[in-house]
């Protein structure tokens, strides 16, 4: 899921009398108002050094699974069901990260740790298709329930940003596109599980490519953001 922003470092416990306060543009097109030197900035600067990749490495597994998904010719059920569990495992570890993170940063963790739980659920039980030799027509199904929870999820991160960013848009958008996967795969199960894989693969090129560009754009804010400030009351600016 994509992550929450940064801690509020505005008026508030960070704050101290006699710093130099400035506002940074953030990739939603907002501002994120910063205390020069405070424990906020560094706090900030800290999480996003590990949570930045985090979202980057789900966007390259998301690309990965696309282009198997598109690339392999012909693939048997058991190719489309090892495809799909072994991407939501990976999402779902990778989310599990985050929300440890998050945790740590004592920040809201919750969303991440549910979508971790989510995604190695439904990895588990599509690997258990397998090994269990059940009927693969179950997974389609299990895809509908992992993009609709993940894109439901997607949104309330999205609106939970205002806080900081403002609601980011491009992100919400991102979660419909899931949860209008999901929804026509449960809609429709009897397109089959090379359909849903299809369909999931769709949509996990669009996310991968968006969270490639949000993570380079949240890893610039973060240099914008323990960057020390310039004027009066910060360093000279050179000439």
């Amino acid at each position: 899921m994509p992550d929450s922003g940064p801690p509020d470092a505005g008026p508030g416990p960070y704050h101290r009398p006699g710093r130099r306060r400035r506002a940074v543009r953030t990739p939603a097109g907002g501002e994120v108002t910063t205390t020069s030197g405070s424990a906020a900035s560094e706090a900030s600067g800290a999480a996003f050094a590990r949570r930045t990749w985090l979202i980057a490495l789900r966007g390259v597994a998301a690309l990965v699974f696309a282009a198997l998904a598109f690339g392999w010719s012909r693939p048997t059920m058991a190719v489309v069901v090892i495809l799909f569990a072994a991407y939501a495992l990976i999402d779902g570890v990778l989310e599990g990260i985050a929300a440890a993170a998050a945790f740590r940063a004592r920040q809201r963790w919750w969303p991440a740790a549910l979508e971790a739980l989510v995604g190695v659920g439904i990895g588990l039980g599509a690997a258990a298709l397998l090994f269990t030799a059940r009927d693969a027509h179950f997974l389609p199904y299990l895809v509908a329930v992992w993009a609709i929870a993940n894109g439901l999820l997607r949104v309330y991160a999205a609106f939970e940003l205002r806080r900081y960013v403002g609601v980011e848009w491009t992100t919400v958008g991102v979660g419909a596109l899931f949860i209008a996967t999901g929804l026509l795969v449960a809609a429709e199960p009897a397109w089959g599980a090379l359909a849903a894989l299809w369909l999931m693969a769709a949509a996990a090129l669009v996310y991968g490519v968006y969270s490639l560009v949000q993570a380079y754009r949240w890893y610039r804010l973060r240099r914008r953001l323990a960057a020390p400030p310039t004027g009066p009351a910060g360093p000279a600016v050179p000439g």
